[in-house]
């Protein structure tokens, strides 16, 4: 359930434009990228990178016990 309400608030971020501030940081070290594009990479990758933890939660506690 971690994972998967992680995914919505990442997605939810995006949305309202919060991860386009992290292109301030890389402005810092020289870099000129578009915010929208640096959010949607983000975004996807912390998606994919919950999914997966989801994914692993899921099959750990599908198991039996003994």
């Amino acid at each position: 359930m971690q994972g998967v309400a992680g995914i919505g608030v990442a997605q939810i971020l995006n949305a309202f434009g919060v991860t386009e501030t992290l292109v301030i940081a890389a402005g810092w070290f020289g870099r000129s990228w578009k915010p929208e594009e640096v959010s949607t990479v983000l975004t996807t990758i912390v998606s994919l990178g919950l999914a997966v933890y989801a994914w692993y939660g899921r099959e750990t506690t599908s198991r039996p016990l003994a």
